[in-house]
């Protein structure tokens, strides 16, 4: 299984593994987006590794073209629940689909990959597992804020410097 190591704007490294690859059904999705037909929805996900990783528990994702990420997130039940509809194909949500149709379309061999981080975990003092996905996803986002199509946590950085905590806020230090 391929791996990629990506280092966020903390300097804290996650590691992700190639799950699946974007490409063109034959035939279209017979389905319903806010009350409408898709039309022509050909797009689906091909599993790389065994069909298990459906049942995946909460993780960030990155989606490359190739070697570039284009897009970073993270999903808060399953990965079935996030990406995986009837039969293979995916809808993920406007932004991102949209964007995946434009770039095979514009050349249907293109490496359109979806990657899922491996341990998306930290441990408390007390040893307690957190799981940590959406800061993963924000601390990857802050460190490449160009160049991805994310449209919400694109301004992270500016945020945090003009944000206080509440325990700060609320003398709770």
């Amino acid at each position: 299984m391929e791996t990629i190591d990506i280092t966020g704007k903390s300097g804290a490294k996650y590691k992700f593994v190639k799950i699946g690859k974007a490409f063109f059904a034959d035939e279209p999705l017979k389905a319903k987006f806010n009350g409408n037909d898709l039309l022509n929805w050909k797009l689906k996900l091909n599993l790389l590794v065994d069909e298990d990783i459906l049942n995946a528990e909460q993780s960030a994702y990155l989606i490359l073209d190739s070697d570039e990420i284009i897009y970073v997130g993270y999903y808060s039940n399953s990965l079935k629940d996030r990406w995986w509809k009837k039969k293979g194909y995916f809808w993920h949500g406007e932004i991102v689909d949209n964007e995946v149709n434009k770039r095979l379309k514009e050349n249907p061999k293109k490496d359109i990959t979806l990657w899922i981080s491996i341990n998306p975990y930290a441990y408390t003092e007390d040893g307690i597992k957190v799981n940590i996905s959406k800061f993963i996803e924000d601390d990857i986002i802050m460190s490449r804020e160009k160049g991805l199509i994310n449209k919400v946590g694109t301004n992270l950085s500016i945020d945090k410097k003009n944000t206080k905590p509440v325990s700060e806020i609320l003398n709770f230090i």
